[in-house]
């Protein structure tokens, strides 16, 4: 167990969420603090601070129903598929007639995360995502999801279907930018 670690209660079921990385406990906060009876203790595991309290009043040990099984989280940077890299490519989505332009925040072999909301038109449909080099013409077509995640409905393309050679240039692609952004 590590030495920081960060309990979320539902007090409504008594279910127990025991996270142990700083990074997925701020993500898991932000997904439930819009859903009702969950709150946040600290890391001792007795003090709520999933509510506010008076000015000049001291929070005070909470009573926490007896502990539910304990969902253990692996941290987001070791739960991914396909390892994420920063990158900004032009990204193009088409579908039944829509189309969108946007750029990419990150990007890996397995999807793109897009710096923008994407319409809710291209939103869980298959689309075509043309993705291009910004040094070069060259561009890349695959096919994929647009996906909304999280509390702020970041948008995500999933790969759904990927041809080897594009696969192999996306790669390169990666490779390169990762490189020139080591060389600044």
């Amino acid at each position: 167990m590590s030495s920081k670690e960060w309990r979320f209660v539902n007090r409504d079921s008594g279910a127990v969420i025991r996270i142990l990385d700083e990074d997925s406990a701020c993500n898991l906060l932000q997904l439930l603090e819009t859903r009702d009876g969950w709150s946040l203790e600290d890391s001792v595991g007795k003090l709520d601070i999933g509510q506010a309290l008076p000015t000049g009043v001291a929070a005070t040990p909470v009573a926490v129903p007896p502990p539910a099984p304990v969902a253990e989280i692996t941290p987001i940077r070791n739960r991914r598929e396909h390892e994420r890299f920063a990158a900004r490519f032009r990204i193009l989505i088409t579908s039944e007639g829509t189309s969108y332009q946007t750029f990419s925040s990150d990007i890996s072999v397995g999807g793109i995360k897009l710096k923008s909301a994407i319409p809710d038109l291209l939103l869980n449909r298959p689309c075509k995502i043309f993705v291009s080099s910004m040094d070069t013409m060259e561009k890349l077509e695959l096919t994929g999801e647009v996906i909304a995640e999280g509390a702020n409905n970041h948008s995500r393309i999933r790969f759904t279907h990927v041809k080897p050679g594009a696969l192999e240039n996306l790669k390169r692609w990666i490779n390169e930018s990762q490189s020139q952004s080591a060389a600044a």
